[in-house]
C-alpha cells in the first residue's frame, strides 16, 4: 500500500520486510521513488526498470532493507474510500516481464497487486486455437524471442518456413508478438491467416485486461473485507470492555461494603445482572457466527410452544424494556407450536428485541404477533422507532454491517445480530426479512416451520 506522497505504508514501521516483500519493492522501486509514472507507458517510451540482481540502493530501498519505513500505517478502523482511478502496468525488471494492477481511492491510498506471469500465460494459452491449417504454425514469442506457446503443427525453424504475419501485442504485452509461419509448398492464404492472427491478438489483449480487472477487483474486495473485520474486532473489544468495567466497579463497591442504601445496592445488582446478560448475548453471537462459518453449528429440533418462548424471552428483558419506556403487546395463539432448536430460536428473539430496545422510540410500543400460514408460522416484531433508511436495507443482514460502525456509536453493538439471526432461521428451515412498519418504525418478519422432519414423514 502506498500513500499520496508515494511512501510505502505496508509493512508498518519497525517491521522487518520478508524476502518476498524485499523482492517486490526492489522490482518496482522506480514507482515508489517517483522515477516512473503509475500510468501505462507506451512501448515507444519504455517503462524504467530495475535489475533484479544489481539494483542501486535508493533511500527508500535502504529503509526497506533495514525494516524501517518513512510513514506510519493508516488507522485500521477508517472507512474504505471508493476507487477513483486504476491502471494495469506492464513492467520489466531485469529480463523478465511483470504485471502490476493498481487502484487509487479518494484518500490517495494506492493498492497494488502483482499478477504472476504464469497466470497471464494460462489466459493466453486458452485463447489459442487447437487446430490450424496444415503447414502453418502460429507462435507466441516473448520479448527475448523465445517461443512461449505454439499451435497448428510442428514448431518450424525459420529456415524451413516463411513469415505470413507478425503482430505486436503492445502495449498490453510489450515486445511480445504473435507470429504465423508457413512451411514451403503450403497453399498460400495470407489474408485469411492475417485476419486470424489479428482476431487472436484481440482475444489475447481482452483476456489479459479482463484477468487484470478481475484480479484487481478481488484484491480491493479482500482489502475492504479485511478493513470491515478489523472494525468489527475493534467494536467487539469495546463492547466487551464496557460491561466488564461496570460489573467490576459495582461488584467492588458491594464487596467492600461501601453502599449503605438498600435501594442503591439493589440498583447496582440490577446493573450487574443486565451487563452480564449483555455479555452473554455478545459472546453467544460471536460463538454462533464462528460455528456457522466453520459449519460446526448443530441444531436439536423439538416442538416449541410459540407463546411460551416469546413470553420467556420478553421476561428476560423486562428490566431493559421498562427502563426504555417501551410497551410490549403480544398477540399469539396459545396452541401455536413450531419446530425449531429452542436455544437458537431464543437467540434470534433476543437479538430482535435487543434491536427494538436500542432503536425503538422511547415510550413507544413493541408488538409481537404470530399467525399460522400453511406449514409455517409467521411472526412479526414491529416497533415505533425511526426504521431503517432505504439506502441501508440491502446491507441490513450482512455480517459486521452497522449504520454507524464507529466505536463511539450512540448505541452499542458489533453488527452480527441480524446476520446471525437470519442464518440461524434459514438453517432451521425458516426465514428472516425486513419490512417497514406502516405506522412508522421497523418490522421484522420471521417464518418458522410448524412441522419437523419426523412429523412430515409420519
Amino acid at each position: 500500500m502506498v500513500n499520496a506522497a508515494g511512501e510505502v505504508i505496508v509493512p508498518a514501521a519497525g517491521e522487518s520486510a520478508t524476502v518476498e516483500e524485499r523482492s517486490f519493492l526492489r522490482r518496482f522501486e522506480p514507482l515508489f521513488n517517483g522515477e516512473a509514472s503509475w500510468e501505462t507507458t507506451a512501448v515507444s517510451d519504455p517503462v524504467p526498470s530495475v535489475s533484479s540482481e544489481s539494483a542501486p540502493r535508493a533511500p527508500l530501498m535502504s529503509a526497506v532493507l533495514r525494516g524501517r519505513f518513512s510513514s506510519e500505517r493508516s488507522e485500521t478502523a477508517s472507512a474504505v474510500s471508493p476507487v477513483v482511478n486504476s491502471g494495469w502496468l506492464p513492467w520489466f525488471a531485469g529480463r523478465e516481464l511483470h504485471f502490476l494492477g493498481w487502484a487509487c481511492n479518494n484518500d490517495g491510498l494506492r493498492y497494488g497487486v502483482e499478477l504472476e506471469i504464469a497466470g497471464v500465460l494460462a489466459s493466453l494459452v486458452v485463447a489459442f486455437p487447437n487446430g490450424f491449417e496444415q503447414g502453418r504454425t502460429i507462435l507466441l514469442r516473448d520479448g527475448n524471442g523465445n517461443i512461449v506457446h505454439g499451435a497448428g503443427g510442428d514448431l518450424l525453424n525459420k529456415e524451413q518456413s516463411h513469415l505470413l504475419a507478425d503482430i505486436s501485442l503492445a502495449p498490453t504485452l510489450p515486445h511480445w508478438r504473435i507470429v504465423v509461419m508457413e512451411a514451403p509448398g503450403a497453399v498460400v492464404g495470407g489474408r485469411m491467416v492475417t485476419l486470424v492472427a489479428v482476431v487472436l491478438c484481440m482475444i489475447l489483449v481482452v483476456a489479459i485486461m479482463v484477468s487484470g480487472w478481475l484480479l484487481l477487483r478481488d484484491a480491493y474486495r479482500h482489502q475492504r473485507e479485511a478493513q470491515t473485520k478489523t472494525t468489527f474486532v475493534a467494536n467487539v473489544s469495546h463492547e466487551l470492555r464496557t460491561p466488564l468495567t461496570s460489573i467490576r466497579m459495582y461488584a467492588e463497591l458491594l464487596h467492600e461494603g461501601r453502599v449503605a442504601s438498600d435501594e442503591k445496592r439493589q440498583h447496582y445488582l440490577t446493573v450487574i445482572v443486565q451487563e452480564a446478560q449483555r455479555l452473554t448475548r455478545l459472546v453467544g453471537n460471536v460463538l454462533d457466527f464462528s460455528r456457522i462459518e466453520q459449519g460446526r453449528k448443530t441444531y436439536h429440533g423439538e416442538v416449541v410452544d410459540l407463546a411460551t418462548v416469546i413470553e420467556h424471552v420478553v421476561g428476560l428483558q423486562k428490566e431493559r424494556i421498562t427502563a426504555a419506556g417501551i410497551k410490549v403487546v403480544i398477540d399469539v395463539a396459545d396452541d401455536l407450536t413450531v419446530w425449531c432448536d429452542c436455544d437458537s430460536f431464543e437467540q434470534v428473539l433476543l437479538n430482535l428485541i435487543d434491536n427494538a430496545i436500542k432503536y425503538g422510540a422511547s415510550g413507544g410500543q413493541l408488538s409481537i404477533s404470530a399467525i399460522s400460514m400453511g406449514d409455517k408460522a409467521v411472526l412479526r416484531l414491529c416497533d415505533n422507532g425511526p426504521g431503517v433508511p432505504l439506502r441501508l436495507r440491502k446491507n441490513l443482514f450482512l455480517p459486521f454491517h452497522r449504520a454507524d460502525d464507529s466505536i463511539t456509536a450512540t448505541q452499542p453493538g458489533c453488527g452480527l445480530g441480524l446476520s446471525i439471526s437470519r442464518r440461524l432461521l434459514r438453517d432451521m428451515g425458516g426465514e428472516l426479512d425486513y419490512e417497514p412498519n406502516p405506522d412508522g418504525g421497523a418490522c421484522f418478519v420471521l417464518t418458522v416451520p410448524i412441522l419437523g422432519e419426523s412429523d412430515e414423514t409420519a
